[in-house]
């Protein structure tokens, strides 16, 4: 399948006319032709999935603010 980079996700496309041709790798919503997703590290995800993703991919990162201990 081709993919080409979308700098415009506001561009209208009628959706309902096409058939899929991917789905989602979180999800599993079909993905259309035209439509924009992301590919990341070879998967696609649906724009809806993205924050998902996000949290999935950087949860070594989360860390907790908490006062200083007392001494």
């Amino acid at each position: 399948m081709y993919y080409e980079y979308a700098p415009d996700p506001y561009t209208y496309t009628d959706l309902q006319s096409l058939r899929p041709v991917a789905d989602c790798q979180l999800c599993g919503e079909d993905l259309f032709l035209g439509q924009c997703c992301y590919r990341l590290e070879g998967e696609l995800v649906c724009d809806q999935c993205l924050l998902d993703y996000a949290r999935a991919y950087f949860r070594h990162a989360r860390v907790r603010l908490c006062p200083e201990p007392e001494s």
